[in-house]
């Protein structure tokens, strides 16, 4: 199983306000989150969950950190502790992280996977 695994940051939990105005992959200043995401990358590896990579997202204050392809019982405790770990995280740096599918109206909205395919014959 392969989810692509993306999120919000907003300055607190009060309020959809966005932290950053990033684009899709973008390496500029706009994209003020990527120590959050590097912190997150960390502490997942020093669990043993592997990250493929992280990235800003489209929308603002999106982002992603997908894990290294498994199987999907492993996968779906990977994903759950994903989940607290970036929280934490965002915690750490006092910004809110979210899960929720579509926090911005009319923005990108979250939530696809990527599931195996095999051929047998």
């Amino acid at each position: 199983m392969d989810p692509e695994l993306e999120y919000f940051y907003f300055k607190s939990s009060k309020a959809p306000e966005v932290l950053d105005y990033g684009g899709y992959f973008d390496l500029t200043p706009l994209d003020l989150a990527t120590e959050y995401r590097k912190e997150t990358v960390i502490a997942l590896e020093k669990m043993g969950i592997h990250v493929e990579y992280s990235h800003h997202e489209v929308a603002p204050s999106q982002h992603e950190i997908d894990l290294r392809y498994t199987d999907a019982l492993t996968m779906a405790d990977h994903v759950m502790t994903y989940r607290l770990v970036v929280k934490e995280v965002a915690q750490s740096f006092g910004v809110y992280a979210t899960f929720m599918p579509k926090p911005i109206f009319g923005e990108n909205w979250i939530r696809h996977a990527h599931p195996p395919v095999t051929l047998q014959g």
